[in-house]
Parts: structure tokens; C-alpha cells; sequence
């Protein structure tokens, strides 16, 4: 065999085998054995059919449907996380583009002056003049797919901060129903208080009719005032949290706190009466929360990115194959430039003999930060399952909780029913009512809030399971920077220069 020909078979040998230097796992298997069910609840108990996508149209809301379009659309965080995916995708076309030849224009032009001594006879000084024009180009040739995994990094990281918007906009899209749930709630409360602030008016009048006909006492009339003043300030302090729910789902939004009461949201219906629980959503297993929770796909991307970053770490120790050329003109005056066309075509191997152990160094730290990565992986998996697990058991809690309450404050009605005849009829004095009916007025407070927070664990269930809704999002358009207010306090700086003038 000629050696032609041995050389063409071992670069073509190389070739196939440069893959095979770094063998990468692709969708790595998570480093923890995942069980077949929840604990809490499984996929079909209770008869549960309702998808988890898009969950907040169960509450039957336009004015909660649009606020989160609104912050889907608006919200500055996932504004700068779609700025972030777009980083990303530009970094992985600048990396791609170690695959083509890199191609430069050139242009030289150029006298140099030239003394040349010839002994006795003296010397004789010359003048040359050299013009050029050239297109120089230098290729790598990926042998070892160093460029290869380095291209595949960056793209796993890039759909990996695709992921991050997803996981951002399903915590904005909870965030806002929270905080669109805790404004309802405050107007519940405050109607709530409303209410007992007449109960306890009338109650006044009550003691206060029969402290006149020496029916009671003074002390009577004096705690009864209390209670009435003590349910006033609980309905300043609902007005004030209701105004902060409010601005707080401004700013999430994205518009200013102060802008939001003027604002197409503040003609739309305000609720006074939190919804329904909305149906609890099928679970699946929790295999299916590698595909439906975009947090825990971007930490297995990021285990696979990490993976090619050793393969391209391994790479770097192989011999670099590069291929430089150039053709252009040159002649020395620029009429002949056209017709003297030269070029140049060349190869070189690269190869590092010595460099103090840093190439080790580098494959022992990708490795290194590849364990992490999984480790990592397996953290954020197993918190996406507490977080499913910890939501179905304190909805279940919440829910025993509530019942118990229900019947407990049918009780402390009944209570105050008695203690309210016995009072009348003056086989008691005042202290059982009014104890009984700030029983019933703290325990209907209670209930009231024990619905919230139901509702509260039917949104953080549904975040906590994910869904596919977030890969139709799209990015929005994003400003660019304006004018600042230096330049706006240089303009009216002058105004006065101006008309001085």
C-alpha cells in the first residue's frame, strides 16, 4: 500500500473515531429512582380529569384571565428572561461559526527604501513600491468534534434558558393569582366586617337600651363598645391590605402602583366573594414531571451541556488539523496590479507538547462541575415532587380543616342564639353574648381565611405540576433604552440660558 494511500485511510479512521473520544448520555437519567405514585394521591383517585393546563380559566374570572395575559405580556422579570434566551441563542451562533472558513480582505500598499554598498564604487540607494490586494483564509478542521460539542453546549443551554422563561412565567402566572385571590379576600373581609360592624352596632344599642331601663350595666355598655371598636380597626387594616393587593398586582403587571385604579383594570367587576376551589387537577406520576416542569428540563439539559463541555475539554489534547491560503494581486505599481494574481495554500498540525498540566485541569474541573450539574438535577427534581406532594397534603388538611370549622361555627351560633335569650329573659348577664359573639365573629374571620388558603394550595398544586401551556408563549418586543433624565435635566438646563439670550 502506497503511503498516499496509508495517510487517507488514517485521517479517515480519525475522522470516524473523533466522536468517539467523549461517548455523551443524552437525556441523562436522573440520579434518583423515582417512585411509581404520590403518597399524598394518585392520578385517577377521586375520578380527577381535569388537565392542569392553563388552570387559572377554571376560576371563570375575565378580569383574572386578563391580568395574567397582561403579565405574561408585560411583566419586566420575564421581559429579561426572554432578553436572556436571546443572549443565549446569539452565543450559540457566534460558536457555529468555528465550522466555516474565516475569509479576511486585505489591503497593502507599501515603499520601502533600500541602500546597497558595492565597496570602491560607493553605494546606490533604491526605491521599491509594492501594492496588494488579498483574501487570506484559514480553516480548522474538527477532527476531534471539539467545535462539535461545543456548538451542542451552547444550544442545550440555550433551550435550557428557554426553559428558565417557562419556569418564570408559570411563577409570575401564580404569583398573579395569588395576589388576585388575596385582593378578593380583602374585599371579603371587608364586607365581612361590614357586617359584624352592624351586628355590633346593633348590639350596642341593644345594651345600651337596657343599661337606660336599669336592665343592665355600665360595664355591659362599655364592653360592647369595645367590640365594636375593635372590629372598626380591623376594617381600616382590610382597606389598607386590599389597597397594597391591589398595587402589588400593578407592579406584576407591569405598570406603576400609582397608575393601576386608572387602568382598564379598575372598570372591570371587583368579586367580593372568593370562588370556588377549582377541580383538583390529575397528578400523573412523577416520571411526567421531567416533560412538564420546564425547571426540571433545563437542569437535565444543563447535566447534557455540561457532559459535551468534557468532550470538548478531551478534544483539546488532540493535535488541531488547520488549512491556511490566500490568492490576491500584488505588483509594484498599481497598473500592473490586475494581471500578477498570486496565492498561497498551506496545512499545519498543531500540537501541544508542554503546558504545566492545564489541559488536565480543565477535563478534571468540566468533570467536576458535571457531577454538580447532576447532583444538582436530582435536587431540583426531588423538590418538584415535594412541592406536588407537600400541595395535595395540605389541601386535604385545609379541606378536613374546613369542615371541622363549618361546624364549629354552627355551634358558636347556636351558642350565641342561647346566650342571647337567656340575656333577654335575665336569666344571664352580658358576658356569655358578647363572649359568644366574638367567638362566632373571629371563627367566621377564620373560615373566611381558611378558604384562602385552599385556594391558595389549588394554585401552588397547579404551578407545582407544570404543564405545556408555557411553549406557546412568545417573546414579546422589547424597548430599547430612551433618553434619560441627565440628558432631559441638560435640556431644561438651558431653556433659561436660552431665553437669557
Amino acid at each position: 500500500m502506497s503511503p498516499r494511500r496509508r495517510l487517507s485511510l488514517a485521517l479517515a479512521g480519525a475522522l470516524a473515531s473523533a466522536c468517539q473520544l467523549h461517548d455523551v448520555a443524552a437525556s441523562p437519567l436522573p440520579p434518583v429512582d423515582l417512585p411509581d405514585g404520590y403518597t399524598a394521591g394518585g392520578e385517577d383517585e377521586d375520578g380527577r380529569d381535569v388537565d392542569p393546563d392553563r388552570w387559572w380559566l377554571s376560576f371563570g374570572d375575565p378580569e383574572l384571565t386578563y391580568l395574567v395575559e397582561e403579565a405574561l405580556a408585560r411583566n419586566f422579570q420575564l421581559g429579561a428572561a426572554w432578553a436572556r434566551l436571546e443572549q443565549a441563542e446569539r452565543g450559540v451562533q457566534a460558536a457555529s461559526s468555528a465550522w466555516w472558513p474565516q475569509i479576511s480582505a486585505q489591503l497593502d500598499a507599501a515603499r520601502r527604501r533600500q541602500v546597497v554598498v558595492f565597496g570602491a564604487l560607493g553605494r546606490q540607494e533604491f526605491e521599491v513600491d509594492s501594492f496588494g490586494i488579498s483574501l487570506p483564509v484559514s480553516y480548522e478542521l474538527d477532527v476531534w468534534n471539539r467545535v462539535g460539542h461545543s456548538v451542542a453546549a451552547g444550544s442545550l443551554e440555550a433551550v435550557a434558558a428557554r426553559d428558565d422563561v417557562e419556569t418564570l412565567a408559570m411563577t409570575i402566572a401564580a404569583s398573579v393569582v395569588e395576589a388576585w385571590l388575596e385582593l378578593i379576600q380583602q374585599r371579603s373581609v371587608r364586607a365581612l366586617l361590614d357586617d359584624q360592624l352592624e351586628t355590633n352596632r346593633i348590639y350596642s344599642e341593644l345594651v345600651a337600651l337596657r343599661f337606660a331601663h336599669g336592665l343592665g350595666t355600665a360595664l355591659d355598655v362599655h364592653q360592647q363598645r369595645q367590640q365594636f371598636e375593635a372590629t372598626q380597626a380591623q376594617l381600616a387594616q382590610a382597606d389598607g391590605a386590599e389597597r397594597v393587593a391591589r398595587l402589588q398586582l400593578a407592579v406584576l403587571v407591569g405598570r406603576p402602583p400609582g397608575a393601576f385604579a386608572a387602568d382598564r383594570i379598575g372598570s372591570l367587576p371587583e368579586p367580593t366573594v372568593l370562588p370556588p376551589p377549582p377541580p383538583l387537577p390529575r397528578t400523573g406520576i412523577p416520571a411526567h414531571l421531567l416533560l412538564t416542569r420546564p425547571d426540571v428540563r433545563a437542569a437535565r439539559r444543563r447535566v447534557e451541556a455540561q457532559d459535551h463541555r468534557v468532550g470538548a475539554a478531551i478534544a483539546d489534547l488532540f493535535p488541531a488539523l488547520r488549512f491556511n491560503g490566500a490568492i490576491g494581486l500584488s505588483s509594484p505599481t498599481l497598473e500592473g496590479l490586475v494581471t500578477s494574481l498570486v496565492y498561497s495554500i498551506g496545512g499545519s498540525i498543531l500540537a501541544t507538547v508542554l503546558d504545566g498540566g492545564r489541559r488536565d485541569a480543565e477535563i478534571r474541573a468540566n468533570r467536576a462541575a458535571l457531577r454538580e450539574r447532576l447532583q444538582m438535577f436530582g435536587h431540583t427534581l426531588l423538590t418538584a415532587m415535594l412541592e406536588v406532594e407537600s400541595a395535595l397534603a395540605r389541601d386535604r388538611q385545609i379541606e378536613s380543616q374546613g369542615e371541622r370549622l363549618e361546624e364549629q361555627l354552627a355551634a358558636a351560633r347556636s351558642a350565641l342564639t342561647e346566650s342571647r335569650r337567656r340575656y333577654s329573659e335575665g336569666l344571664s348577664d352580658y358576658l356569655p353574648v358578647l363572649t359568644s359573639l366574638a367567638a362566632v365573629q373571629q371563627l367566621e374571620q377564620i373560615v373566611l381565611t381558611t378558604k384562602r388558603a385552599r385556594l391558595s394550595q389549588r394554585v401552588q398544586l397547579a404551578r407545582a405540576l407544570g404543564g405545556a401551556w408555557t411553549r406557546e408563549l412568545e417573546p414579546p418586543r422589547l424597548p430599547m433604552p430612551r433618553r434619560g433624565d441627565r440628558d432631559a435635566d441638560e435640556d431644561a438646563s438651558s431653556e433659561p440660558a436660552e431665553e437669557a439670550r
